[in-house]
Order: C-alpha cells, then sequence, then structure tokens
C-alpha cells in the first residue's frame, strides 16, 4: 500500500480443496531502475491472474471481477495510499484462499476500484504465521524453514493500522522504526525528516519523479543519499532513497515512523516475519 508506481507480485494461488507443501518459486520482472516485480501465476476458481503481494497494505483486495461476483458483499470498506487518498471497496469472503503453503477458508477480501492493482496479498494472509520470504532464491512460504538462533533478529512492532515496523539504525546514530513494505519499489524517508537531518539524508539535485501510490493518486518523489543503513547488525551502503511527505499516513503510521524499507533493501537479505511471536529474523542471501 506504501508503494508508488508498482508492486510487488507474489505467489498466491485461490484453490479448493488443495494445498502447498513446500516454498512457491517467484519469478522476477524488471521494474524501476532494477527493482523489480515478484510474479508468480496464481489461479481463482479455475482463471489464472497475477497476484501481488503488499506489506504495506494491512488487508488483502482486488479489483472488480467477474470470478468474485459470486461472493455477497459483507461491509464497506476502502484502500488508501501514500498521497493519503482513498478508493472505495466492499468486502467479500472468498470461500479458499491458498498462499504460499497455507490454506485460508472464507477469507475476506476488499473488491476495490478498477484503478487499483489485480489480486493484492496483505499483511491479513499472515496473520498467526511465519513469512519466509527470499528473493535471492525466488522463494516464499508461509512456514518457518531454516530458523536457526544464529540468525540476527529483533522485535516486530506494529503501526496503528498493523503495518509491520523494525527498529533501523542510520549512519550508525539515529534509531528510527521502519515499515517492512514489499510493495514499494524503493526505501523511502519522510521528506520532512530528510530536510532536517542533513547530517543522515543528503539531497540530490536531481527532479523530482512523479508517480503515482496504491490508491492511484499522484505524489512527487525526491532523491536522497544515505550512506549507511543497519538492520540487526547487516549494514546496507551507499543507499539512494525516495522522499516524499508522509504527513497524510500519520495516523496509519504513527507519529514516530519515518522510513519505508522498501523491495530494494528487501531483496538483498532471506526474511523470516514470526507474526505470532511477533519476531523478525535476517539472515544474508547466499
Amino acid at each position: 500500500m506504501l508503494g508508488t508506481t508498482s508492486k510487488t507480485i507474489l505467489s498466491l494461488t485461490f484453490l479448493l480443496g488443495w494445498c502447498l507443501t513446500s516454498a512457491s518459486t517467484l519469478q522476477l520482472q524488471p521494474g524501476w531502475r532494477g527493482t523489480s516485480q515478484i510474479l508468480v501465476p496464481c489461479e481463482f476458481d479455475g482463471e489464472m491472474h497475477q497476484c501481488v503481494l503488499d506489506t504495506g497494505a494491512p488487508g488483502s483486495s482486488a479489483r472488480p471481477s467477474p470470478a468474485l461476483d459470486q461472493y455477497p458483499e459483507t461491509e464497506a470498506t476502502q484502500r488508501g495510499g501514500l498521497a493519503g487518498t482513498t478508493i472505495p471497496c466492499q468486502k467479500k469472503n472468498v470461500l479458499t484462499l491458498i498462499v504460499a503453503d497455507q490454506m485460508l477458508t472464507e477469507f475476506p477480501v476488499a473488491v476495490c476500484a478498477s484503478e487499483s492493482p489485480g489480486f493484492v496479498v496483505g499483511l491479513d494472509a499472515f496473520a498467526d504465521h511465519t513469512l519466509y520470504l527470499s528473493i535471492a532464491k525466488k522463494q516464499i512460504s508461509a512456514s518457518e524453514l531454516e530458523v536457526t538462533s544464529q540468525m540476527a533478529s529483533g522485535e516486530l512492532g506494529q503501526s496503528p493500522a498493523g503495518h509491520v515496523l523494525l527498529d533501523v539504525k542510520l549512519n550508525s546514530q539515529s534509531r528510527q522504526s521502519a515499515i517492512w513494505d514489499t510493495g514499494a519499489n524503493v526505501s523511502t524517508v519522510d521528506q520532512g525528516y530528510a530536510e532536517a537531518h542533513p547530517e543522515l539524508f543528503q539531497r540530490i539535485p536531481a527532479p523530482a519523479l512523479q508517480a503515482t501510490d496504491a490508491a492511484g493518486a499522484n505524489i512527487s518523489l525526491s532523491f536522497y543519499r544515505l550512506q549507511k543503513l543497519e538492520i540487526g547488525g547487516q549494514v546496507f551502503r551507499n543507499l539512494i532513497v525516495w522522499g516524499t511527505d508522509f504527513s497524510p499516513l500519520r495516523t496509519s503510521v504513527g507519529p514516530e515512523t519515518n522510513f519505508i524499507i522498501g523491495f530494494d533493501l528487501i531483496r538483498q537479505v532471506d526474511w523470516w516475519i514470526d507474526f505470532h511471536n511477533r519476531r523478525w529474523r535476517i539472515r544474508q542471501s547466499n
């Protein structure tokens, strides 16, 4: 939900009476300047679709489709984006959702206006499970695969709207709470915070990038250089990050969250996000 020009695609299969037993294989489609979308075929009642993993979206959603017409509406809701605008949605419960290697029944999906992406899998699909994601290995699973005590780990936080929050360290100085967002192409900083901390973020003199958020609204993105970012002892250096105004998101992300961990960082390590025990783990991708 907090992404911009495109959203990361994930393995999702809608089927009746069938369950995966191992990690699903991801495919990468080149995106904005070295970023990628993760593409995997998904099937809903015999129809094939491309599906989206958006961990910046607390809830799962879809655009209107004849395949969804059979399900009754349960309640009105909405889907928002980085600019703070929303699009109207109607929740429907699909009979069976299989995502990675788990099966969910009577699963709520918000059917939104046609401007929204296709099928979007949000954080609600992994409640009480461990999401394993390795871009390098092109794998995703909802099981605790290869978890060891030697991995860097930390406490999993939660924003007012339910986003996944991790502690990061910027240039070995400032600790920040950051959203873990597979739907964001590039890691992003609140522009007001970046301008207030030039010792952390160096503004790059370049024309602003005009993009659209998850709700189809126009946003303007500036460019900043961050020398070093640390997550659980894992160091990322010489980063180019986007900057934009987070103020429309404050009620959703909280007053202290000024950074989004996007696909450009997520792809560099293997991740275990343990929703049940509220822990995260990372390991250098081999």
